[in-house]
């Protein structure tokens, strides 16, 4: 009794140092812990801190394509500065801002059809609009890393619906 004892202790500590180096990693740059704070607030700080470094960081120019109508596109993005305009059928529908994400709708749907093979296609065209700076996340290598979604409580607000989405949940709804 008494080693099982010790070896529950060993183990509950183990747990303990893990939750305390997840809520505080190392330091955030300025940028970061702003970019947490505002739209990542429900991520703790160590999946945050592995989703940036998951992602990578991007400066398109003016007019870049981000996704075409209707084709595949393997990339979600997330806009860190600048903006970018979507369009569907030639037609204008909405500009996406600092803090928006780009592809979440193809993402999501390929990622709850567990399609590996040609993909969902994205639902409009989407161009950068001046310089953008976004982070950009490989949805191949997202896969690999988190594995199959699994079930979450309904997220509170649409931010809460894509920090569940980059963890890798899939709300119930």
């Amino acid at each position: 009794p008494l080693r099982w004892s010790a070896f529950f202790v060993a183990v509950n500590l183990y747990m303990v140092v893990q939750l305390v180096r997840d809520l505080h990693p190392s330091e955030f740059s300025e940028e970061d812990e702003a970019l947490c704070a505002e739209s990542f607030d429900p991520l703790s700080r160590g999946q945050f801190r592995r989703l940036i470094e998951a992602g990578e960081r991007v400066t398109l120019p003016n007019g870049a394509t981000l996704t075409v109508e209707r084709e595949v596109c393997d990339r979600l993005f997330f806009i860190l500065d600048g903006s970018a305009t979507m369009s569907l059928n030639g037609q204008h529908t909405t500009t996406i801002h600092r803090g928006g994400f780009v592809n979440t709708l193809a993402a999501q749907q390929e990622l709850q059809r567990h399609k590996s093979m040609g993909g969902v296609p994205s639902y409009g065209t989407i161009r950068s609009r001046g310089e953008t700076r976004a982070i950009v996340w490989e949805l191949q290598r997202r896969r690999e890393r988190v594995g199959s979604p699994r079930a979450c409580p309904p997220p509170r607000t649409a931010r809460h619906a894509h920090a569940s989405y980059l963890r890798g949940l899939r709300p119930l709804l």
